[in-house]
């Protein structure tokens, strides 16, 4: 379901409910559907708050590989301006992070 994550709490909740009694689909039939969900900005507090102090996007990740062309320049700017991520997060199916703690 696009933008899941950013629905208000009673929305979600209705969508669990309907999920799990008459629309599988909604969850692509799951066995078990995931319930719990976070923005990526909730997850990045909760994994900083476990005390993990590296978190890298999937932006983070690529810019390390040293994209070259248009596919760089786009990842010069989301590093210059991190508000401009928000809509790639948000229409994307889902978060991806790592995060290390120091040893």
């Amino acid at each position: 379901m696009p933008f899941y994550s950013w629905y208000p709490g009673p929305i979600k909740r209705y969508c669990v409910r309907r999920t799990l009694d008459d629309r599988p689909e909604w969850a692509n039939y799951a066995t078990f559907p995931a319930v719990n969900w976070f923005t990526p900005g909730q997850l990045i507090k909760a994994l900083r708050r476990r005390g993990f102090d590296q978190i890298y996007s999937r932006a983070d990740l690529a810019a390390a590989r040293g994209l070259g062309g248009w596919k760089g320049s786009v990842l010069a700017v989301l590093k210059a301006a991190p508000i401009l991520y928000w809509p790639i997060r948000s229409c994307s199916q889902s978060t991806f992070l790592v995060a290390k703690k120091q040893a």
